[in-house]
């Protein structure tokens, strides 16, 4: 969780620059590994994917914890961009969240490739 942490700070700062408003963003940490196992993007994440391409909204309360300020109580989300970034070794994608889903639902493989990650991605950076 560490690695993740640190590199979705640095994530923040690209994605400031080169992504467009509003999206959801699902950050993941191959932690070393050349592919990324596709369990690694819980049911729930994958959901919140589908979520954001609705044209119907849905509710996500922001949990009221810890001394931050918040930006608000309630996040709606739907018809927005949805994107999953990999950080692999040497580099990370961002892949559009239907992408992925897609990608996911018809390979034969369990994991993500860095090769294939390459091919499938909107940002190779």
């Amino acid at each position: 969780m560490k690695k993740e942490a640190s590199f979705t700070t640095k994530f923040n700062r690209w994605a400031k620059k080169n992504l467009q408003a509003p999206a959801l963003v699902e950050i993941k940490h191959t932690r070393g590994a050349k592919s990324f196992p596709f369990r690694e993007l819980k049911e729930h994440q994958r959901d919140w994917l589908r979520a954001a391409y609705s044209p119907n909204c849905q509710p996500w309360k922001i949990p009221d914890t810890g001394f931050a300020f918040l930006p608000a109580d309630v996040i709606l989300i739907g018809y927005m961009s949805a994107y999953v970034v990999i950080k692999y070794n040497d580099f990370f994608v961002v892949i559009d969240g239907e992408k992925m889903l897609n990608e996911i639902k018809k390979s034969d493989r369990k994991s993500l490739t860095e090769e294939r990650a390459k091919a499938i991605a909107d940002y190779i950076v």
